[in-house]
């Protein structure tokens, strides 16, 4: 008989589980459903005693663990290189990836977004994805072209710039302007 109540535990602890996993891809379905609406997220809250602690002795269930994945979480400049990868092979500046991401609907946080796309950009530069093609200063901003959708000769022309300018710019390698 002793059997049979283990068993009846063992398959309650298993529903329990499951009911947990289905809770928690009910929410998530539900936040993506208001992303596709572009509403804010209207997932239930996630009820403590559903994640109460196992009981002594037991051990966690690592399935029905809510973890966050740092390394599938989106970035700002995440977000940001997709919407330049729009621009294709025409040169841009701030403005004009300020009002692709207005236009794609993507918020940028803080008082000065401006600044926060600017940083992002020459993020990006450094890392060899952007190509600076004009040096701003003061009201006129800096230009870039994404460096994959130039060809080489163009590459070479704005190498040639930049260094009568002073700047070190890399190529989607990471090399330097020499190695061109």
């Amino acid at each position: 008989m002793s059997e049979v109540h283990d068993l009846v535990a063992d398959l309650e602890r298993e529903i329990e589980v499951d009911r947990r996993a289905l809770a928690a891809k009910e929410a998530a379905l539900e936040l993506l459903k208001g992303r596709l609406r572009g509403s804010p997220s209207k997932a239930p809250a996630i009820q403590t005693a559903e994640r109460a602690a196992p009981a002594e002795g037991e051990l966690f269930d690592l399935d029905s663990l809510d973890v966050l994945d740092a390394s599938r979480r989106r970035t700002f400049v995440d977000e940001l290189r997709d919407a330049v990868a729009r621009f294709g092979p025409q040169e841009f500046s701030i403005g004009h990836v300020e009002a692709a991401l207005k236009r794609l609907g993507i918020e940028v946080a803080g008082k000065t977004p401006r600044s926060r796309i600017s940083a992002s950009l020459s993020k990006l530069h450094e890392e060899g994805y952007l190509w600076k093609t004009s040096e701003g200063g003061g009201n006129v901003p800096h230009r870039y072209r994404i460096r994959s959708q130039m060809t080489d000769e163009q590459a070479k022309v704005y190498a040639k710039l930049n260094e009568r300018r002073g700047l070190a710019d890399v190529n989607a390698s990471g090399g330097k302007d020499e190695d061109l």
